[in-house]
C-alpha cells in the first residue's frame, strides 16, 4: 500500500467490492479502515452519487475468479485482526459476505460449521484451532 501526502489531501489505496445487493464495501489495510456505501435511502450509509460512481467502476471489471473457501476464511480472519473465532461464526460471515459460492451440485447454498472445521483441518499451514476457536497461523 502506498500513501502520499500533499498539503491538502492524502492518497490511499483502497479495495472496493459488492458486499450485497445495494451495498458496496470500501476497505484499506491502513489502520483497518473499512466502511460501505448504500443506494438505500433508509440506510445511514445512503449516498446515491458515490454509490453510482463506484458501481460503474465495479461493473467495468472482469468477473472475478471463483473464491475458495480457505481464502475466504483467511480474508474474514484478516479483516477482524486475526481475532479467534468459532467455526459457526466464520460460517455465518462466509454466508453473509456472499463471495464464496458452493458448486452448483451442492444440496444447500449455505456453508455449514463442519465445512469450516474440515477446511481448517486440511490447511494446518494456514490455520490454528485452539479448542473451539480458529485463527491464522502467521498473522
Amino acid at each position: 500500500m502506498s500513501i502520499s501526502n500533499s498539503k491538502k489531501s492524502v492518497t490511499i489505496e483502497v479495495n472496493i467490492w459488492f458486499k450485497k445487493p445495494g451495498r458496496i464495501a470500501i476497505a484499506s489495510n491502513k489502520d483497518g479502515f473499512i466502511s460501505s456505501v448504500s443506494n438505500d435511502p433508509k440506510s445511514k450509509r445512503f449516498h446515491p452519487n458515490l454509490y453510482k460512481k463506484l458501481e460503474k467502476v465495479l461493473q467495468g471489471q472482469k468477473p472475478l475468479p471463483r473464491v475458495l473457501l480457505h481464502d475466504e476464511i483467511v480474508a474474514i480472519l484478516t479483516e477482524n485482526n486475526n481475532k479467534p473465532m468459532s467455526a459457526s461464526r466464520i460460517a455465518f460471515l462466509v454466508n453473509e459476505r456472499g463471495f464464496y459460492k458452493k458448486k452448483e451440485r451442492a444440496k444447500t447454498p449455505d456453508v455449514k460449521e463442519f465445512q469450516i472445521k474440515l477446511r481448517v483441518k486440511n490447511y494446518p499451514k494456514l490455520f490454528v484451532k485452539q479448542g473451539e476457536y480458529i485463527h491464522l497461523r502467521n498473522y
